[in-house]
């Protein structure tokens, strides 16, 4: 009876870890990063691409009090249309991190991001197309 017990037992061990030993599905694939540059001022990070959303991540500099900057994000499909967009709290005489979830909710998700680095009247001064690998 033990004997029965322990080969049951060994049974279940080795197929409890063929079931552990498999490898994890990819559930999102990484972009290139983007590093945009004004004057003095940056925004840099990286992009994750989705099935519904994307994924911004990344720090901005400001290196003036009265000269804030942003960072703005926007999905978009294939056919250049606009999905959704996210934005970062204003940043003003220092660097702060940031992480974006900007909406993308088609069947497949966003085909590119257009990151904009903004100046402190809303105008982008530097802009980067990260693609969907």
């Amino acid at each position: 009876m033990r004997s029965k017990i322990a080969a049951g037992f060994g049974a279940l061990s080795m197929a409890v870890g063929m079931v552990v030993a498999l490898p994890a599905l990819p559930v999102a694939a990484a972009a290139p990063g983007y590093h945009l540059k004004w004057g003095q001022t940056w925004s840099k990070g990286t992009v994750t691409f989705n099935n519904r959303s994307v994924a911004v991540v990344g720090q901005q500099k400001s290196v003036s009090k009265n000269d804030c900057r942003r960072t703005y994000a926007s999905a978009h499909a294939a056919n250049g249309k606009e999905l959704g967009y996210a934005i970062t709290p204003w940043v003003c005489g220092t660097t702060a991190k940031y992480s974006l979830n900007v909406p993308a909710n088609v069947r497949g998700g966003a085909a590119y991001v257009r990151v904009h680095f903004q100046d402190h009247a809303a105008n982008t001064v530097a802009r980067a197309t990260v693609r969907r690998p």
